[in-house]
């Protein structure tokens, strides 16, 4: 009853909420509904973090299924926590958690003080990422939502234990939030029919800084899942197979071999609140979805997309350095290795025309690209006083003490990375750009600061 009223409204499944189903396991997430919980209070994980803290040590906590819970004052706190979230009266984020006394006016609190073995924060992050995203791409005009989901994918750096759960969680936003997007940049709504066109055509096709920003928050989101080893199909196997259990239990690196406490003990389930921490079903369907092995090169080849599109708006020019572009952004692509000659390893010589010739366009796209941003350095890629201070100067500025390496070039270096053209390369090629510019002073102090990552003979 209080899961029902506190999150009515919310799309928690087609079956009700009884002991039957939630004792299956395989209907509800309790770890879910926790999850849409905090995210009543706020989006911001620094808040919710402190939140869980805070839950794990307040004198407030309780469970409501066991037999010390059925004293008069706290099933008086009960039924008022019920009626408050059911009236809408009462701030759902408001919470007393410094006192252990049952104040007439103390406000509902949040559901970890009922669910507190379920104040997990691995599990619950990644709950929320995936809520938030499914947020954003129903309501896509709000990039704050992106960024909020962006942060929650992030944060999960912090739990190395649950790393392949942290991959499969990256890999299921981007399969279902950002890569249908691209492709209907790259291919029209058609392909997309999951998309609203009316609401995404004017964001993709007009809106400047929406685009720019959303390709951020996606390379950010695809450079996190590149930071997964994906290289070892065997090793795979077995990260990938794992129970979810206590973030407290000891675990092998990246795989997560704990089990949970042994339910069918009857001294347990007397002694236990209940629900009891299962093995969390949303999350299981996601790590043992059949294509869940991502491939390097494919990896490579959809970072090198948005990278580029981050760096210049020619697709067209892209797409020549991309053969293999129609086959990317559908539902399988990420999972299917693609040509091999697309991404040389840069090993042995090519001696191939074509492939010489790809390489070559790639070289003349990453130059277009260098020159642009070279372009808008004396504005966009310095901080606000090294602004003020240009504006107070003339053209000739000196950027000081600044290193190329702190100006904001790094899609540009992805993308030359992933087609095996040096980063000394790109550095020089800034460089001589700004000179191109006829800003020649502009530079003094950064060649100074980065000789030792430039192309020397290259910048003579």
């Amino acid at each position: 009853m209080l899961v029902s009223l506190r999150l009515y409204g919310m799309p928690l499944g087609a079956f009700p909420i009884t002991v039957k189903n939630v004792d299956e396991g395989e209907i509800f997430s309790v770890f879910e509904w926790v999850a849409r919980d905090e995210l009543l209070t706020s989006h911001d994980h620094d808040e919710i973090t402190t939140l869980e803290t805070a839950c794990k040590s307040s004198g407030l906590v309780s469970h409501p299924s066991l037999p010390e819970d059925d004293s008069p004052l706290r099933w008086t706190r009960l039924q008022r926590v019920c009626i408050a979230v059911a009236n809408q009266q009462e701030s759902l984020s408001s919470l007393s958690l410094s006192s252990s006394t049952i104040l007439p006016d103390e406000k509902p609190g949040a559901l970890l003080l009922y669910l507190s073995e379920y104040n997990q924060p691995g599990y619950l992050v990644a709950h929320r990422a995936l809520l938030l995203s499914v947020s954003f791409g129903q309501h896509p005009t709000d990039l704050q939502i992106l960024e909020d989901a962006t942060r929650a994918l992030r944060a999960l750096e912090d739990y190395p234990e649950l790393s392949a759960m942290s991959a499969a969680v990256r890999v299921e936003v981007w399969q279902n939030q950002l890569r249908p997007v691209y492709r209907a940049i790259l291919f029209g709504f058609e392909d997309v029919p999951e998309l609203r066109e009316e609401i995404l055509a004017p964001l993709v096709y007009e809106n400047t800084y929406w685009l720019n920003e959303f390709h951020r928050m996606a390379l950010e989101i695809l450079t996190m899942i590149a930071g997964f080893s994906w290289d070892d199909p065997q090793d795979l196997d077995e990260q990938f197979k794992f129970t979810l259990g206590d973030e407290s239990s000891s675990s092998n690196n990246n795989v997560t071999t704990t089990k949970l406490r042994d339910n069918t003990d009857q001294q347990y389930k007397e002694q236990s609140p209940w629900p009891p921490a299962k093995n969390d079903v949303i999350l299981q369907r996601i790590v043992e979805r059949p294509n869940r092995f991502v491939k390097r090169d494919s990896l490579n080849l959809h970072m090198a997309v948005v990278c580029g599109a981050l760096a210049s708006d020619d697709l067209v020019r892209l797409s020549d350095c991309v053969p293999d572009l129609y086959e990317a952004f559908q539902t399988t692509s990420l999972f299917t290795r693609t040509d091999e000659s697309s991404y040389p390893s840069g090993d042995d010589d090519d001696d191939d025309s074509g492939g010489v010739q790809q390489q070559q366009q790639r070289t003349d796209f990453i130059e277009r690209a260098i020159l642009l941003r070279a372009n808008r350095v004396t504005t966009s890629s310095l901080d606000p006083q090294q602004q003020q201070q240009q504006q107070q100067q003339d053209s000739g500025t000196s950027l000081m003490e600044t290193e190329v390496d702190t100006l904001d070039l790094e899609e540009i270096d992805t993308l030359a990375t992933i087609w095996n053209i040096p980063s000394s390369f790109v550095k020089t090629m800034f460089l001589l750009s700004v000179y191109e510019l006829s800003k020649d002073s502009m530079v003094d102090s950064l060649t100074t600061n980065s000789l030792s990552k430039m192309d020397v003979p290259m910048f003579v």
